[in-house]
This record gives structure tokens, sequence and C-alpha cells, in this order.
């Protein structure tokens, strides 16, 4: 068995790639596509949550000064109040979905960056997430908007940010009993029409960041698996996120194992969900608000 490692992406790719996917997302932040005062561009509101947060983290592996401060001042602003009244406002509105992604843009803020105020209103958010996650079973998950694990990877952030140790150990108890257990097959990747989440991925996150990189491995070991090779055939075009996806989940699995098999995969799925831009790049609905975004995640998770 080999040392576990990370080898992350020669840096003129990684440079390349993130270059011509934050500059489509730089363009689709400053879309006016509804009224609300911080999220209006990306399409829609979930989409220009994580287009911020692709934005906030690329701009800081790229050492854009200016721009990691644009996006501060964006976050740290009057306008993050109205965020909050809008969510208080419509409890269902973006449930779970959207306010996942939310606490995890508020969780990748530096320590201190965040007023009292806000953290409290966090604090919230946190727990209306946590109520909606309490009652699923994390291995079996549900479509799309709806993954307790992805729920979860969220809650595990924004709780190690404020030290909730407790909450972590509880759900490591869950996590070890519903997920080690059960894990989703990466061939079901392939047979989910319009699915832009792998199942696999969001699992191999949560144990890692849960769990660590020996439980990862053990899982992995444990069940024999192995990296598979990009999806042949999309059914749709969220179906198109599906390599994205998987290379984050592919990268945790390289961090934890030092197999290369896992990096030189997670790195072809990432030469797929960039081969989608010649072709797509036009299309905003299909692509343009979120798909970069998504490549830009894959290509972080190198690191």
């Amino acid at each position: 068995m080999s040392e576990p490692l990370t080898r992350p992406l020669a840096p003129l790719e990684t440079k390349r790639l993130l270059l011509k996917h934050l500059a489509v997302i730089s363009t689709e932040l400053r879309q006016e596509d509804n009224d609300e005062p911080l999220f209006h561009g990306c399409w829609d509101w979930h989409s220009a949550v994580h287009g911020h947060l692709a934005m906030l983290q690329g701009s800081r592996a790229m050492g854009w000064r200016a721009q990691t401060d644009w996006m501060l001042e964006r976050l740290i602003s009057a306008e993050l109040d109205h965020v909050f009244v809008r969510l208080n406002d419509a409890l269902q509105f973006e449930l779970p979905y959207g306010r996942a992604w939310f606490l995890r843009l508020l969780s990748a803020l530096e320590p201190g960056q965040l007023p009292a105020a806000v953290v409290r209103q966090t604090d919230a958010l946190a727990e209306e997430l946590l109520g909606w996650l309490e009652p699923q079973h994390l291995a079996r998950g549900g479509r799309e908007y709806q993954e307790p694990c992805f729920v979860l990877g969220a809650l595990l952030g924004w709780w190690r940010a404020t030290r909730e140790d407790e909450l972590i150990e509880r759900w490591r108890k869950r996590i070890r009993a519903e997920v080690l257990p059960h894990p989703s097959a990466l061939a079901a990747d392939a047979e989910q029409p319009g699915y832009f989440f792998s199942r696999w991925s969001l699992q191999a996150q949560v144990i890692q960041a849960a769990l660590g990189d020996q439980a990862l491995r053990a899982w992995i070991e444990d069940h024999q698996m192995a990296p598979e090779p990009p999806v042949t055939t999309t059914h749709s075009v969220h179906h198109l996120g599906i390599y994205a996806a998987r290379a984050v989940g592919y990268w945790a699995a390289y961090r934890a194992t030092g197999d290369d098999r896992w990096r030189q995969q997670a790195s072809a799925h990432i030469g797929a969900a960039d081969a989608l831009h010649t072709q797509w790049q036009g299309d905003r609905h299909a692509y343009s608000h979120w798909l970069p975004q998504f490549t830009v995640f894959a290509v972080l998770g190198s690191y």
C-alpha cells in the first residue's frame, strides 16, 4: 500500500482551466436575472450562491487579491441581511439545496470575517438544515436537490468552523452506521438521467471530512472500489455535471489511498468537463450559469 499523498494538476494546466472558467463565472455573477440584491446572476438563486463560492475560492487559488476583496465586500455587506430576511420569510425556499450552498459559502470565509450577528443567523440556518437532515438516511439519498450527504458536507464545514465538536461526533456515528456499510455504486452515475451529482462522490467526501483518510481508504478497500472512466453517454443537460462531480470524489480517494489510478481518472474527468465548454459556452440556460462553477470545484479538488 502506497502512502497517501497529494499531487495536484500541473500548475500551468490549473491556471489555464481556472482562467477559462472563472471568466465565465465573473460574467454570470454580474447578470441581473432577478430582483435579489446579492444573488441576482447565474440564472437562479442557488447557482448565484455557488457562483460566489467558486469565484471566491478560485480567486484565492489564483492569488487575485483585488478579486478576493471584491467578493468579500459583496458578502459582508447590507445585502447579506436581505438574504437572511428572504430565507426567514420563505422557509421552504431553496431547502435544502440552495441553503446548503449558502452555508458552504459562509463557511469558506476566514475566521473573524463574519460579524457576530451573521454568525448567529448562520447558526439558525444550520439548525434548519439539520432539521431537514435528521430523518434522512445518508446512504439512500434523494434526487439532485435532495442529497443528504451534500447537506451533511455543508454542515460539517460550518461545525468545524464554529467548533461544534459534539455535533460532528454525533454525525460521525451516523456515517459509520449508514454510509460505510451501504456504499453507492459508481456505475449508478451512468444510469441516472438528469442527475448532476455522483452519490458515491458525496459519500467519499463526507467520510473523508468526518472520519479522515484512513476511514476513506478502508471503505474503498473493503468494498473493492476502483475508479471508472468518464461516462460515455449523458442523458440530459443536468447529467453533464457528473464529470466534475465525480472528479471531486476521485481526488478525495487519491489523497486517502495514494493510488495513482484515482488521480488519473480525476484528471480525465476534469478534461471531460472542460471539453463541454467548446460546445456549450454560448448556452446560458444549459451550461454557462452553473457548469463552469462545478468545473472550478473539480480543479480545486486537486489541492
